[in-house]
């Protein structure tokens, strides 16, 4: 049997980060509970609003927080796809919970039956056989629903290239800058440099000039041109 991947969440950390779960969870079907006898609703409502708040718990934070819930987050741990794309879809956030809660239910029809307790906990026991013995790590949710439960990397610091990085195609920094001719330009390219430049040789072509002069109508400045080259 092939060891699991090292990116995969172990057995403890997905044990703690249900367990935390379940103290919010625990809370919110206290308030439900205290609405149900509010308005004195039946007895299967208490069932359902359990059901209800197991459910929109999970799919609400794994839909918002990219398949973590607070203890999947305390714990680093998130819920991923098997597809293309790692996040959960909607589908996914609901029907994992669903079928995890249903999964964990499924034997006390038997136990109401036959009054035999014990048989409540062979789900949990089943799901905690599969995580630690096959290679994905999945339970029965997670193979209905094609989901995985894989280790959130810590977050890493911003290092700086210790070379610039450039390339001719690159979008962050732009396109390798390059010389073009002048005849090219169109009018709505010419801009400010090219301005600035047409400036600068127009005042060193103005100097040559007056420095021609000078030598034409000076000898003295003649020699003193001869001597700074």
């Amino acid at each position: 049997m092939s060891a699991p991947a090292p990116y995969l969440a172990s057995v403890p950390r997905r044990i703690g980060a249900a367990a935390i779960d379940l103290a919010p969870v625990l809370l919110l079907f206290i308030v439900a509970q205290g609405v149900v006898d509010q308005f004195r609703l039946e007895p299967p409502a208490t069932p359902l609003a359990a059901f209800l708040v197991f459910v929109i718990y999970h799919a609400t934070f794994q839909f918002k927080w990219s398949g973590e819930t607070p203890g999947c987050r305390f714990l680093g741990i998130r819920v991923v796809s098997h597809g293309e794309a790692p996040d959960l879809s909607l589908v996914q956030c609901i029907a994992r919970p669903c079928v995890k809660l249903t999964w964990l239910a499924a034997f006390f029809p038997v136990v109401m039956v036959f009054g035999a307790f014990w048989l409540v906990i062979v789900p949990a026991f089943v799901d905690l056989i599969m995580m630690s013995s096959l290679p994905s790590r999945q339970t029965v949710a997670d193979l209905l629903c094609r989901t995985f439960v894989v280790r959130t990397p810590p977050l890493q610091p911003h290092r700086a290239p210790a070379a610039p990085m450039f390339s001719a195609s690159d979008s962050e920094f732009g396109l390798r800058p390059r010389r073009v001719k002048c005849e090219a330009l169109t009018p709505t390219q010419v801009g400010p440099n090219h301005a600035f430049e047409r400036t600068r040789r127009q005042q060193a072509s103005f100097g040559g000039f007056v420095l021609l002069s000078q030598c034409l109508l000076s000898p003295r400045h003649w020699r003193a041109a001869q001597r700074s080259r």
